[in-house]
């Protein structure tokens, strides 16, 4: 998995920051997953939402929220090894989300192999992202877990730069479910 990671932290009300780093992402026996360079990644603590808005955040169930909380005060230059659980990090794998449907209810159903990505419905929620891990004639097993659920996860993080946030970055960035910011 080569995708750039875009997180951001919690605090007691520190001031928001963009922070560009390494992160090298391994599983709990030590396997690299992932090298990535993350740029302009928005942290803060301000939790709900933006300042004249009475709306929510979206929720961002792709961004591991545990190390947004872990990326508290991190200066430049600085190196920080970060163990998360499955919990903190992508979540618990949920069997719940793999499910089964026809390819005639999926508007590029005909053309989705195993691999592929669709963005469906479930379950009359939000629209997500579900991996196609099964692909037959008329029909597909669809997985709406994160690829990393489950795992528990190892983040090397070196910061090569930190600044202010801009108040636009904040305006265009959103907090998790457990307040933290992502942009």
């Amino acid at each position: 998995m080569e995708s750039p990671l875009r997180l951001g932290y919690s605090s007691t009300m520190a001031k928001a920051r963009v922070v560009s780093f390494h992160c090298i992402v391994r599983n709990r026996t030590g396997q690299v997953i992932s090298r990535t360079y993350n740029q302009g990644v928005l942290t803060d603590s301000f939790r709900g939402p933006l300042p004249g808005s009475h709306e929510p955040y979206p929720k961002t169930p792709a961004e591991p929220p545990g190390l947004a909380h872990a990326l508290t005060n991190l200066r430049r230059g600085e190196k920080r090894r970060i163990h998360l659980s499955a919990e903190e990090a992508y979540g618990l794998y949920d069997p719940e989300l793999v499910i089964e449907v026809l390819r005639s209810e999926i508007s590029e159903g005909a053309r989705v192999q195993c691999g592929s990505e669709v963005l469906t419905r479930f379950e009359d929620k939000e629209p997500r992202v579900f991996r196609v891990i099964e692909a037959r004639r008329d029909s597909l097993t669809l997985d709406g877990n994160h690829p990393l659920a489950g795992q528990d996860l190892i983040f090397d993080i070196e910061a090569i730069e930190v600044r202010d946030a801009t108040s636009q970055e904040i305006a265009d960035s959103s907090v998790t479910e457990s307040g933290d910011w992502i942009h």
